[in-house]
């Protein structure tokens, strides 16, 4: 067995620190471009679809008029997120569950 002085174990210690320290620069970098990526999908994602509902409008307008068409744009929405509160509120019950 070799004798290992304090100096020698400080600076093997130092060194796996920086080791370390690298790593973790590497991984933040990596999750910071891909919170980077997520953003810019959802933003354009987001613009999609405010398109899409804009294109939708202008179709019912031309059969049901400016105010009709909001309306039915509304319900379909206040339907749509209905639907999502319910799908969320089951699915938060069913990992409850699982996690008791």
């Amino acid at each position: 067995m070799t004798k290992v002085t304090i100096s020698e174990f400080i600076i093997a210690l130092l060194e796996l620190l920086e080791v370390q320290i690298q790593e973790v620069q590497k991984q933040i970098h990596k999750s910071a471009w891909g919170v980077g990526y997520i953003l810019i999908s959802s933003l354009l994602f987001f613009v999609g679809i405010l398109f899409l509902l804009w294109a939708f409008k202008l179709f019912l307008t031309i059969y049901f008029g400016e105010i009709i068409s909001l309306v039915i744009i509304a319900i379909l929405f206040f339907a749509g997120g209905f639907l999502f509160s319910k799908i969320a509120s089951k699915v938060i019950k069913k990992d409850e569950t699982k996690t008791q």
